[in-house]
């Protein structure tokens, strides 16, 4: 699968290095393969993040439950950047270790690339609704309701960082 995810701001007077053209964004190319056992994705840079902190950083909506931010916020630092696709792509990226969202306000077309390169990259994605049971979220069949295509049970997207066991404990208090 290859997905072009993320523009990147340039400024205006420089020129593309490639088109030559001035232009205001430029782009990179990100992808991943997740088969079985195989395993394989563009280079991603930074891929892993150093940090002066120890907390790992989890991304999630401002509109979330309070209950939900409080009970993350105990273990990990909650960062809270616009749209479903650039929360992904922090966790691709390195710049959060995951991903939460509670409600059904994406859908598999925001979720299917990203997810396949956070399983390339040895993470997952997985149902928020059923993360104890690490239900992988599934593409293949609609959903029932008047959101046919929402991922109706919420999102938990993990890095290869994040053990899915400490945002299992952090949410059993909910």
């Amino acid at each position: 699968m290859l997905i072009n995810l993320f523009g990147k701001k340039r400024l205006p007077t420089e020129p593309d290095p490639v088109t030559k053209f001035q232009s205001q964004y430029s782009g990179r190319f990100v992808w991943g393969v997740a088969k079985e056992s195989f395993q394989a994705f563009s280079n991603v840079f930074p891929v892993f993040i150093p940090r002066n902190h120890q907390k790992p950083v989890v991304v999630m909506s401002p509109s979330e439950n309070e209950k939900l931010k409080s009970s993350i916020s105990n273990i990990a630092q909650i960062s809270f950047p616009a749209g479903a696709g650039y929360k992904l792509l922090c966790v691709i990226d390195g710049f959060s270790d995951a991903y939460l969202l509670s409600k059904n306000t994406t859908y598999k077309w925001d979720t299917c690339g990203p997810h396949a390169i956070i399983l390339a990259m040895g993470g997952s994605v997985n149902e928020f609704a059923n993360v104890e049971k690490r239900q992988i979220l599934r593409y293949s069949h609609k959903d029932e309701g008047s959101s046919n295509w929402s991922n109706k049970n919420g999102v938990v997207a993990l890095s290869a960082r994040l053990s899915a066991k400490q945002i299992e404990a952090a949410l059993r208090s909910l």
